[in-house]
C-alpha cells in the first residue's frame, strides 16, 4: 500500500539534488530505487514522479498530483491574463495557447514506465514525462502539452 513507503524528503547537497528516506540520502535515481524497490510498484507511482522530478528539474518543476485544481487554477490564471501583443522577456500562458488539461492525469507506472505530468515552476505550463521506472529523467523526457 501507498501508506506503507517511508516518506521522502527532496533535498539538496552542495547544489545537486538529492532525496532522504529514512535518514539515508540518495544522490541518484538508481540509488533511490536500490533502497526503495516498492516506488516500482503501482502504489509507488506518485513517490516516484517526485523523485525522478527532483532529480532531473530540482525544484523547477512540481508534479501535478491533483489535476482537477490543476486545471481549474490554470483556466483561472489564463483568463485572468491581460489581452495584447507578445512581448520579448514578457512571456505569458496565453501567447503558448491552452493545453489540454483533461488529458492530465495523476502520476501512474504503466508497461514497466513512470508516467507524470508536471509544472514548471515559472509559467506553469504543464509537461507529460515517461521514462523507464527507476531511470533518470531526462530534459527531453518532459514534453510540452500541445496546445490550441
Amino acid at each position: 500500500m501507498a501508506g506503507d513507503l517511508p516518506m521522502l524528503e527532496l533535498s539538496s547537497k552542495d547544489g545537486a539534488p538529492t532525496v532522504v528516506v529514512d535518514g539515508k540520502v540518495a544522490a541518484t535515481v538508481e540509488e533511490l530505487f536500490a533502497a526503495l524497490p516498492d516506488l516500482s510498484g503501482p502504489d509507488g507511482a506518485v513517490q516516484a514522479a517526485r523523485a525522478v522530478n527532483h532529480f532531473a528539474q530540482g525544484f523547477e518543476y512540481d508534479v501535478i498530483l491533483n489535476p482537477e485544481r490543476f486545471a481549474e487554477r490554470f483556466r483561472t490564471k489564463f483568463a485572468a491574463e491581460p489581452e495584447g501583443q507578445f512581448v520579448e522577456g514578457r512571456p505569458r500562458l496565453t501567447d503558448f495557447g491552452m493545453p489540454d488539461l483533461d488529458a492530465v492525469q495523476e502520476p501512474r507506472i504503466e508497461g514497466g514506465n513512470l508516467i507524470f505530468y508536471a509544472q514548471d515552476g515559472f509559467r506553469g505550463m504543464p509537461y507529460i514525462v515517461q521514462t523507464k521506472i527507476g531511470a533518470e529523467a531526462r530534459a527531453e523526457d518532459y514534453v510540452p502539452m500541445p496546445t490550441t
